[in-house]
């Protein structure tokens, strides 16, 4: 398991976000507070205010996973690591 910080500036950014989310052999959890909603789903990340700082969680047993969500760097507040 990574966790990482995101931020989206646009609704833009999320469908981007999903995009390459939906590409990916993992299963990611973007979460806010006690709020935790599929980081695939546009509709789930609708719900968080455009803004905000988000705590990104993906699990995967791809050891690879680092080189695939490069694609993310343009939402990334803080690095991903290892949890």
């Amino acid at each position: 398991m990574i966790q990482g910080e995101i931020k989206f500036s646009s609704i833009s950014d999320i469908n981007d976000f999903v995009k390459i989310t939906s590409k990916l052999d993992a299963d990611i959890d973007v979460k806010k507070g006690s709020m935790t909603v599929d980081g695939k789903s546009i509709q789930g990340l609708y719900n968080f205010e455009i803004g905000t700082k988000l705590i990104c969680t993906i699990n995967t047993t791809n050891e690879n996973i680092y080189n695939d969500i490069k694609q993310l760097d343009r939402f990334v507040v803080t690095g991903f690591s290892k949890v």
